[in-house]
């Protein structure tokens, strides 16, 4: 097979991969959870997600050696075909924002592409610049995901859910809540008196207990305990999903439409049948998430630098399991660059002590756990993978001459 048609193919893939992803119902989307505009409620997410999705098709298309305007033109096509066919499709939203973000997708693939030479293959002064810019890059992301990951209760009056019923972005749950309460703050079905107490706790280190009767497990996201605020914005939630614990609360990203903050236990309420009594805890401390199930609590669930990507990526449960491989590929993507860009220049090494303190200090100055072995390795592995990317493009361009 050719590259023309290498890259053909790829691109029916890459269409296949859309088509699939986008005209299925998607049962994480209610339409009440749309609200009265029809829309879903983490409309940047939404949209980076569209922009990402329709990349590889671009990249395919330049590849190929398509024109850039015909490209376009069936980028364009192909996202209309898809709204329109979305309006039959239940939970999906077809809007003239996601074409925008499509043929983002493909506009972005196609001029990375296109100026392909001038990155892969940079002249010593542009290399700098490159490497600079990575370096910034890298701390820009960091410093990013620790602030649009740090607790933001509003301002509001909250109000307490216990195993709400009404509640229709949740699934209804068959238990029941005898007691709830946030630092021996009590919280109640209805106004919370105290709203600037937990308020306060939320923010930082905190303890939340709840005594529960266990249920069937639901079929999707439901609610032991919610506290919700005035304009119905959700401030915490921890509740099961099958037998899943989820955790969540609202961040400065959800402000931005981004996904929510969440820590998910898959099966941590396995082997819990209906009646069973339950003691739940989460108790934050200083970044770090320790949850208990019927027992002692166990630590080390907090979020960290490495999980910048929750912002963007919906809260499957089959995503909860490869937890530590997003992670791992989202800093190793992140920190590539570094090594693609490297010289043995000053640009370089300033580059890498920013990255690296970035890394080591972005949880001492937000309310993240420190920094894993694991995500480091996984930085470092990025930069010898960019490295190793780099000598690869060189010795294919002496081969060339």
């Amino acid at each position: 097979m050719n590259s023309r048609r290498l890259a053909l193919a790829a691109a029916l893939l890459a269409a296949a991969a859309i088509v699939s992803a986008t005209l299925t119902p998607d049962r994480s989307i209610t339409p009440e959870m749309m609200g009265r505009t029809g829309r879903s409620p983490w409309l940047l997410a939404d949209f980076l997600r569209n922009v990402i999705l329709f990349a590889p098709l671009g990249a395919s298309l330049a590849w190929s050696g398509i024109r850039p305007r015909l490209a376009l033109v069936a980028g364009v096509l192909l996202s209309a075909g898809i709204e329109l066919a979305q309006f039959a499709i239940p939970s999906r939203d077809p809007s003239l924002s996601d074409v925008a973000a499509n043929v983002a997708g493909v506009a972005l693939a196609l001029a990375l592409f296109r100026t392909a030479p001038a990155w892969l293959r940079p002249a010593p002064a542009r290399a700098h610049t490159l490497e600079a810019g990575a370096g910034a890059a890298v701390v820009l992301a960091l410093v990013g995901a620790g602030f649009l990951l740090a607790p933001a209760p509003t301002a509001a009056i909250f109000y307490g859910h216990l195993t709400p019923s009404s509640l229709a972005h949740l699934a209804p749950y068959g238990g029941s809540v005898r007691e709830a309460s946030i630092d021996g703050i009590q919280i109640p079905y209805g106004p919370i008196a105290d709203s600037d107490g937990v308020r306060e706790r939320l923010r930082g280190d905190h303890a939340l207990r709840v005594d529960a009767i266990a249920g069937p497990p639901p079929d999707r996201l439901a609610a032991f305990v919610m506290i919700s605020d005035t304009a119905q914005n959700e401030i915490l939630l921890l509740g099961p999903d099958g037998d899943d614990l989820v955790y969540r609360y609202r961040t400065p990203g959800q402000r931005l439409g981004l996904e929510p903050a969440r820590v998910r236990l898959p099966h941590a309420l396995a082997g819990f049948g209906p009646g069973a009594p339950l003691a739940l805890g989460v108790s934050r401390s200083r970044g770090d998430l320790c949850i208990a199930v019927n027992g002692p609590a166990q630590c080390g669930h907090g979020l960290t630098a490495g999980d910048g990507w929750l912002l963007v990526v919906p809260d499957w449960r089959i995503l909860a399991r490869a937890h530590w491989a997003f992670d791992a590929t989202w800093l190793a993507a992140l920190f590539a660059p570094l090594g693609f860009f490297a010289r043995r220049n000053a640009a370089t090494a300033a580059a890498w002590a920013a990255s690296a303190a970035a890394l080591v200090l972005v949880p001492a100055a937000f309310p993240l756990r420190p920094t894993p072995l694991a995500e480091l390795a996984s930085a470092g592995f990025g930069v010898g993978l960019g490295i190793a990317a780099r000598r690869h493009f060189a010795a294919a361009a002496e081969r060339e001459i």
